[in-house]
Order: C-alpha cells, then structure tokens, then sequence
C-alpha cells in the first residue's frame, strides 16, 4: 500500500443508479479518482497549481543556489584561515606587526582594539596572537579609540 492511498479517506457519496453504472464505462479513469480529480478542481483552480508548482522550483533553485555560495563562502574562509595560520606562525611577520602597533601605541598613549582589529584584518594576521603580544609587551589596550 502506497502513501497516497494511505492518506485518502473514505466517503459516501449519493448518485443516480444508472448514471453510476454508465460511468465505468465512459470515464478516462476510476470513478473514484475522476470524482477525486473534478473536486481538486473545484478546490484549487489549475493556475493556483502551477502558481505553487512554481513557486516550490523557484524555492528549490534559491536553496540550491545559497547552498553553492555557502559552500563557495567556507571554501574561502578555509583558505583565508590557512593565510592567518601561516602569517601567524611566521614570527618576523608578527614582530612587523607589533611593531606598527608600538608606533601607534607611543603616539596616542594607549592601543585600541578597532586599531588592533584593522591592523590584523589588513595584514591577515590572527587578532588573539596579536592581542596577546600587545599584554606581552605592556602595551596599553582600550576598548575605544
């Protein structure tokens, strides 16, 4: 037993005798699926069903087309998290970067975390390591600039 005759219930219905009879053999299909048919009809009009038939592949191409960029996106951040991993084991790299940061912090008094955040988005280098050489070095961190 398939799922759609699962999900179908059983009804009474009153129809002439003769008009019953002659049906069986004039009709396309079953009675019952033609009287199933004609009220679907009658309930949802063909455009209706074409207008969610649409609409469900217009759904599907939109989820299939942001499942594409997703997987586009983690592709890049996977390679972006390489590049970070790679500046931030590279110490020279991460001393240049202290550095400007030195620069910065002797001229304003104290290091906010917007320059430290900029610094580390432009030179790709991961903000934590940087954030924690800051502490290492006294230097002094702010929440605002």
């Amino acid at each position: 037993m398939d799922k759609k005759e699962f999900d179908k219930v059983q009804a009474n219905i009153w129809i002439d005798r003769t008009i019953w009879e002659l049906s069986q053999y004039v009709l396309p299909c079953s009675r019952s699926k033609w009287i199933e048919n004609k009220l679907k009809e009658a309930v949802f009009s063909k455009n209706d069903l074409e207008g969610i038939e649409l609409e469900l592949k217009e759904i599907a191409n939109e989820r299939q087309r942001l499942t594409e960029r997703e997987n586009t996106l983690y592709d890049k951040q996977e390679k972006l998290m390489k590049i970070i991993e790679i500046n931030t084991e590279n110490e020279a790299y991460v001393q240049e970067v202290i550095e400007t940061l030195t620069n910065t912090h002797n001229k304003k008094g104290a290091l906010p975390k917007s320059i430290i955040a900029n610094v580390c988005n432009r030179k790709k280098v991961d903000f934590n390591t940087i954030y924690r050489k800051c502490k290492e070095n006294n230097l002094t961190v702010i929440e605002w600039s």
